[in-house]
């Protein structure tokens, strides 16, 4: 079982292994996406578009079961909410997310 995220659990929710590799198929395709934004977000000090991005990843990551990088994202999530954008704190979830990108790769590409 992955540290990184619960395929074992998705499996079991949805009882479909096409959909689940359907899901994490679509899953990489748009935390790359949330990571471009947020990075250009930081970039830009924009906090409603860096909540936007985090928002979405702390969603998506809930969905599939990535505990770790829903627990950063709610984290961080929170923090923008408030007006507070620590950009060492987007750097560890944008860090996360390439952590479960690079384990998607990974189980892909041994599949």
């Amino acid at each position: 079982m992955s540290t990184v995220f619960d395929r074992e659990r998705l499996l079991e929710q949805l009882q479909d292994a096409s959909l689940v590799e359907e899901l994490l198929s679509l899953f990489s395709v748009s935390i790359r996406q949330h990571i471009v934004e947020l990075h250009e977000a930081k970039e830009s000090r924009c906090v409603q578009s860096a909540q936007r991005a985090v928002h979405n990843i702390k969603g998506i990551s809930g969905t599939i079961y990535c505990q770790e990088l829903h627990r950063i994202a709610s984290a961080v999530d929170q923090a923008l909410k408030a007006g507070d954008m620590k950009p060492d704190e987007i750097t560890q979830l944008q860090d996360a997310a390439q952590e479960v990108l690079d384990t998607l790769d990974s189980d892909s590409s041994s599949a």
